[in-house]
């Protein structure tokens, strides 16, 4: 990763464009069972000097850019680089007026680190998506998503907006702890918590992952010519459900979409998110 080149944003259509992506690091220190990106990318991140990321910012500026998203699957993953990252981008928008905002992925550990949420405010960060995954302490542990449970969820969630920045949630149901339940209590976690966007979707077996190999160590995996797969993020399922039927998790996400995006529910999160904003603290770091 250190050796890729700046990319030529100047060919591409500012009109074309809302965000524009850049990534820092490849990998991520965690195990979660479903995830592929300790496959693809390996579990110690590799770094983009921070001098040669300044330079890719530069270059979105350059053709009028105003929305740079980090694509890094965990922005976090190697908390000194990232806090090095902040520091370099803080400094980059106080020498010429803020010109970008800034959004990333991360992990909810963050929530635990004061500085880094500092930075990441002081940096013009305006919004962070983060794998939350479930409300339920027994899924996130089956799943080995343990950096979730350090504290509540809820409180690592204000904590977060506390700092001005909107929440967007990566949400999945169809763990071996989730039964029927879980749609409703996926619901009403997102509405308490006022995250308006949820990337939500059902568990799907990634070729690869622990999950994968667990799943097909215990018979459960659906042939691919029978399973309609179109992947995580879909309704569509490629193991049986170990406490619901198919039918039981489709209806069911059916169910938790059409609820989440009705109007007045979007709204009703859009407006408790907000309302955990500071107003005493000032945009971009000033």
């Amino acid at each position: 990763i250190s050796l890729s080149p700046i990319p030529r944003m100047d060919l591409a259509s500012r009109d074309d464009y809302l965000y524009y992506f850049l990534q820092t690091t490849r990998g991520c220190p965690f195990k979660c069972d479903f995830c592929d990106i300790i496959i693809t990318d390996g579990r110690v991140p590799r770094t983009k000097d921070v001098a040669h990321v300044i330079k890719e910012i530069e270059a979105v500026t350059a053709v009028g850019g105003r929305h740079i998203s980090f694509s890094d699957a965990n922005l976090i993953g190697n908390m000194r680089y990232a806090e090095e990252l902040l520091i370099g981008v803080t400094e980059f928008g106080r020498t010429n007026g803020y010109p970008i905002n800034f959004s990333g992925e991360m992990t909810i550990n963050v929530a635990e680190k004061p500085r880094l949420l500092q930075l990441f405010h002081d940096a013009n960060f305006t919004s962070m998506f983060l794998g939350i995954e479930s409300p339920r302490v027994s899924s996130l542990t089956e799943t080995q998503k343990r950096q979730n449970t350090h504290q509540p969820l809820m409180k690592s969630i204000r904590t977060i907006q506390s700092y001005n920045m909107a929440i967007l949630a990566g949400m999945i149901v169809g763990f071996d702890n989730d039964d029927k339940d879980i749609f409703r209590e996926q619901f009403d976690f997102l509405q308490e918590a006022g995250i308006a966007f949820t990337t939500s979707g059902v568990l799907t077996a990634i070729e690869k992952t622990p999950l994968y190999e667990r799943m097909e160590k215990e018979g459960r995996l659906i042939p691919y010519d029978s399973a309609q797969m179109a992947g995580h993020g879909s309704a569509d399922l490629n193991f049986v459900p170990k406490l619901m039927t198919i039918e039981e998790v489709q209806q069911g996400y059916n169910w938790l979409i059409r609820s989440l995006y009705k109007y007045e529910n979007y709204g009703a999160r859009l407006a408790t998110g907000i309302k955990y904003f500071s107003p005493e603290l000032s945009r971009r770091g000033r």
